[in-house]
C-alpha cells in the first residue's frame, strides 16, 4: 500500500506540475496575443496617420496648382485688357478685318494655288504642329481634319503665308 500511495502521490504531483505548466503557457500565449493585438492597433493608427499626411500633401499640391493656374489666367486677362486698350492694337485689328476678305484678290491667288497651300498646311499640321501639340498636352492629338475644315480659303492662304513665307517665322514652323 505504501508503494501504491507513493505512486499516487507522484502521479498527483506530476499532474499538478503539468497543470501549473499549462496555466503558465496559457498565460504566456494570452499575453503574446494581447501584445500582438496592441501592436495591430498601433499599426492601424500609423496607417491612418500616413494616409492623413498623404491627403494633406495632395491637398497642398492641388492648392499650389490651383493658385498657379489662377495667376496664369489673371496674367492673360491683364494682357488682353492692356492690348485691347492699346490704340495700335485696335487700329491693327480694324485694318486686318478690312483687308482679310480681299487678301486672295490682292495677292492674285488662284483656286489651284489655294488647294496646294491647303495641302502644305495639312502636312505641316500633321507632321509638325500635331507633334508639338502632343508634347505640350500630355499626348493629346489635335483634330487636323476639323482645323482644316474650319479654315476659309482666305484663312488658309493667310496661315500659309504666316507659316511658310514669314520673314519672322515661329519656332516650330518650317524654315
Amino acid at each position: 500500500m505504501a508503494l501504491r500511495s507513493s505512486g499516487n502521490a507522484l502521479e498527483e504531483a506530476a499532474f499538478n506540475q503539468l497543470e501549473s505548466a499549462r496555466g503558465m503557457k496559457k498565460a504566456q500565449i494570452e499575453s503574446f496575443f494581447a501584445n500582438r493585438k496592441a501592436d495591430m492597433g498601433i499599426l492601424v493608427d500609423i496607417a491612418g496617420t500616413i494616409q492623413d499626411e498623404a491627403f494633406n500633401k495632395l491637398t497642398a499640391v492641388r492648392e499650389i496648382k490651383k493658385s498657379s493656374v489662377e495667376r496664369y489666367f489673371q496674367t492673360i486677362h491683364d494682357q488682353v485688357l492692356t492690348l485691347s486698350a492699346s490704340g495700335t492694337v485696335v487700329d491693327a485689328m480694324r485694318t486686318f478685318r478690312a483687308i482679310e476678305p480681299q487678301f486672295l484678290q490682292d495677292n492674285s491667288v488662284s483656286p489651284a494655288q489655294v488647294k496646294l497651300m491647303r495641302e502644305k498646311l495639312r502636312i505641316y499640321y500633321v507632321d509638325q504642329f500635331a507633334v508639338e501639340y502632343a508634347k505640350q498636352n500630355e499626348g493629346a492629338k489635335p483634330d487636323v481634319d476639323a482645323i482644316m475644315a474650319a479654315l476659309s480659303d482666305q484663312g488658309a492662304v493667310m496661315q500659309y503665308h504666316y507659316i511658310f513665307e514669314n520673314s519672322f517665322p515661329c519656332s516650330i514652323c518650317p524654315a
